[in-house]
């Protein structure tokens, strides 16, 4: 389950556009792997037995690339994902305490 406050919000969006993403954090709505990918959250589905033959065929690929041009690529794709971060990750993580605060009141009250 996805909390607004963790930097989900800024994922969701990011992956699925505002509407999509809108969707989910508020939903709840949980996708399987399936989904995650007919959405292009991620890349591949494999079957476990499959998964580390795979991730190594990925690792081997990276690693014949030159290194150079892979920090700058990251370098490139990362930048605006830390300026989003470092810009609404903050008022998320407020507005994550606010609901943790209410639920715990709420909590509270049906104690007594």
């Amino acid at each position: 389950h996805s909390r607004s406050g963790d930097g989900v919000h800024i994922w969701w969006q990011m992956l699925l556009g505002p509407n999509r993403g809108r969707h989910f954090l508020l939903s709840g709505e949980a996708i399987d792997a399936q989904e995650a990918k007919r959405l292009g959250v991620v890349a591949e589905v494999l079957p476990r037995d499959q998964l580390m033959d795979r991730a190594r065929e990925i690792a081997r690929g990276l690693a014949a690339q030159h290194r150079t041009m892979l920090r700058g690529s990251r370098a490139a794709f990362v930048q605006h994902i830390k300026r989003r971060m470092l810009d609404d990750l903050g008022y998320g993580l407020q507005l994550e305490a606010n609901a943790a605060m209410a639920l715990m009141h709420d909590m509270a009250k049906g104690q007594k």
